[in-house]
């Protein structure tokens, strides 16, 4: 492989070096030439005389096409959608917000980018140059969206999987459907209690569908009882597949992460405790025993061997995982490459059932993968016109009427006018029988925690209602007594182990921000103040169920208002309580987060535990033990990964967890005034998923015009995935 193109190509491109071309366009990396720089010469090599390779302005457009593909794949994105560069300027300085009018001053010469020709022009384009070799798959070129072949390769193996899953159902009502259909008149009198009113029990129709399909998602927002319905559908599972066989049936259960894993344990086996608490004697408590020591989830990574036995996974398509029923949480969180992966490692004729927030951050890596899987729109739509008819075939709609009478085919009578939720984004294909079904999906639409001030946040944020988020704000504010920053009362006892006032469920710090654009003094020993329960803790297992109750969120890791030194302004307030905290060293009560995988302690990206003092005053790194609840595993720091301070946490860091305290930063945006911020980062989807970690209260310490941006933008990640599924 060459590093440089010929000069005679490289001249037409407009670069003679990757240094020439970083000097020339903003946030372009080096990565980024050399993928389009090689893209090229692979062509070229092959069929040097093609005219292609003499047009200047063909060749310098396809050029910054490539870099464009692999600047937006570093971005999270699948693909290029060729629409999003058309006729626009890109990598342009002077688009970006700069600090301070200084800048300009100091740096005269800002890069102009690169402008792109109309779209038709960049199909033809890219057109003509995939022509060149059509046997070459390093790029691939799928109008309007342009891939590198890796990704295109995930992506076509996940639609296919989708597609031929819509056609892995129980048909066959006898004898196969004979159990499902004795598991919903014998054990969901149990499991589901009837409930008062006419509304669709969706917590049993996602078992239903569990049951019925090969392959199920229940997505669903905090506290709409995911767990609480997966629970209760691997118990109809066991129930079946004994009906049915006498085999011994093999559970896995996994989630990206060992927080989200260790989560997904504790709350499967609360639910089974609460159903046993109640049910003592019966079939239930037998099929609860059964399952008990199955419930041992893994990440995803431990589960395919990734990581443990070279470059690739252990389990694949050669060597598939031994399971009978698959259980992911937080699929919001996995990527496109991983689902492909995971994929592979599943046998043909197991079960899988995928669990997440489609409304959540996107995958810090490639794809919204969630969201293209359930198609929102359609199934928001089916909810306003009471008819479903758009997202569940007619022979879905049949088996699941069958078990569930109360569930409708067609409830036409209920239909609304659809103008009236103009909010939503309407499919107006959505009742087309001929289009591809979404079988294998529930939504759970309603959120059963007692704090509907959360929920009501949530749902504000869901819909781009930034009015109604920061009416509901504002009258919180009004109503709180402790939301006023100068109560010194407030911040003179630095313990939560000392009975508090009553706080609101929603306190709003509009105005928390020092000039210097850092947090306000009072705010960071109020922060200060809730951890400081930890230090004072009896023993190590108290100090890491406090480390759960509250939680410092901000939106970034770098910055003034990033976590990395929000965790070094907190550590300093709480040194004027507790003299042994020395900042940058390991000492008694400090939470630290594992950021790197460890299969050999068991440690994982994401995992938070504790620094304790042992019985002989040794400091050592203890963490939640995931096998047994209630203890904690110790370890030496010779031995631990990569970790470090975590008072304060990324929202993207938070996915899979809850607290039932949270305090939501966002960064400042001052308008009209030397200081600006960059909002890249904020989307409607980073403020709905720190707003759904907390379970009891929350602070959002935000501007006005900084919640606006949020709620305002949406995360938009390019993909085919949705086209594939349907096409």
């Amino acid at each position: 492989m060459l590093f440089s193109l010929p000069p005679s190509i490289a001249k037409q491109t407009g670069y003679s070096s990757c240094s020439d071309c970083l000097l020339a366009l903003h946030d372009i990396q080096s990565i980024d030439y050399y993928f389009a720089n090689n893209a090229i010469i692979q062509r070229f090599e092959l069929d040097a005389e093609n005219d292609f390779f003499n047009d200047q302005k063909s060749l310098g457009q396809l050029f910054h096409v490539l870099l464009a593909l692999s600047y937006f794949q570093r971005q999270g994105h699948s693909c290029l959608n060729i629409a999003a560069i058309a006729e626009k300027t890109c990598w342009s300085e002077a688009d970006v917000t700069q600090y301070g009018s200084s800048f300009s001053k100091q740096n005269a010469k800002l890069k102009a980018g690169f402008v792109f020709v109309s779209a038709a022009k960049l199909s033809d384009v890219i057109q003509r140059f995939d022509n060149i070799c059509p046997s070459r798959n390093d790029i691939q070129w799928d109008e309007p969206n342009l891939y590198s072949g890796r990704y295109a390769n995930y992506e076509n193996e996940v639609a296919d999987f989708f597609r031929q899953q819509q056609t892995q159902l129980l048909v066959d009502f006898e004898p196969a459907f004979a159990s499902l259909q004795q598991c919903a008149d014998e054990l969901w009198p149990t499991l589901f209690p009837a409930k008062n009113g006419q509304d669709i029990d969706w917590q049993q129709v996602s078992a239903a569908n569990g049951l019925i399909a090969q392959t199920s998602i229940i997505s669903g927002g905090a506290g709409t009882g995911k767990t609480y319905t997966v629970a209760r559908l691997l118990l109809s599972w066991l129930y079946t597949q004994k009906k049915d066989s006498s085999t011994q049936v093999k559970l896995m259960l996994a989630a990206p992460t060992g927080k989200a894993a260790q989560r997904l344990n504790e709350s499967i086996l609360a639910e089974f405790t609460q159903l046993l608490n109640s049910n003592k004697e019966n079939q239930v408590a037998t099929l609860i025993t059964d399952l008990m020591p199955m419930i041992q989830a893994k990440t995803i990574h431990r589960l395919l061997g990734i990581g443990m036995y070279g470059i690739d996974p252990k389990y694949n398509h050669k060597k598939q995982l031994d399971c009978d029923f698959l259980v992911i949480d937080e699929v919001s969180m996995i990527d496109l490459a991983m689902m492909a992966k995971l994929l592979r490692a599943l046998p043909k004729t197991a079960k899988l059932v995928l669990i997440g927030d489609a409304n959540q951050l996107p995958s810090v890596e490639s794809g919204g993968l969630l969201k293209d899987l359930v198609n929102q729109a359609d199934w928001q739509y089916a909810a306003i016109l009471g008819d479903y008819s758009g997202v569940y075939s007619q022979s879905h709609r049949q088996l699941l009427n069958k078990l569930l009478p109360g569930f409708a085919t067609n409830n036409s009578q209920n239909k609304m006018n659809a103008n009236d939720h103009s909010e939503l984004e309407v499919n107006s294909e959505a009742n087309n029988e001929s289009l591809f079904h979404y079988n294998h999906v529930t939504f759970l639409q309603k959120s059963m925690r007692s704090q509907n001030e959360i929920t009501q946040l949530a749902h504000n944020i869901l819909l781009g209602q930034s009015a109604q988020f920061a009416g509901l704000l504002t009258s919180a504010k009004i109503n709180s007594e402790t939301s006023n920053l100068e109560n010194k009362k407030t911040t003179q006892q630095l313990s939560l182990l000392i009975t508090e006032p009553e706080t609101s469920v929603i306190t709003w710090h509009e105005d928390a921000y020092t000039q210097a654009g850092t947090l306000k003094t009072i705010l960071l020993e109020q922060i200060a103040q809730r951890y400081a329960c930890i230090f004072e803790s009896r023993d190590v297992d108290q100090a890491i169920q406090q480390l759960k109750q509250y939680r410092l969120l901000s939106a970034t890791k770098k910055g003034r208002l990033g976590t990395e030194f929000l965790n070094t302004q907190i550590e300093q307030q709480l040194r004027k309580r507790f003299s042994h905290i020395d900042a940058g060293q390991m000492y008694h009560g400090m939470p630290i987060m594992i950021v790197q995988n460890d299969y050999r302690l068991h440690l994982f990206n994401g995992d938070i535990g504790v620094v304790w003092s042992n019985d002989d005053g040794q400091l050592r790194a203890c963490f939640p033990d995931p096998d047994i609840p209630g203890t904690h595993l110790a370890f030496s720091f010779i031995s631990l990964p990569a970790f470090e301070l975590v008072y304060a946490m990324t929202i993207h860091k938070t996915q899979g967890s809850e607290f039932e305290h949270v305090d939501i930063l966002l960064p400042n945006i001052v308008v009209n005034n030397a200081m600006f911020y960059t909002s890249q980062h904020l989307s409607r989807e980073l403020l709905y998923t720190g707003v759904t970690r907390a379970k009891q209260s929350i602070g959002i310490i935000a501007s006005l015009p900084a919640l606006n941006d949020c709620i305002e933008k949406t995360s938009t990640r390019f993909s085919g995935l949705k086209r594939k599924l349907t096409s």
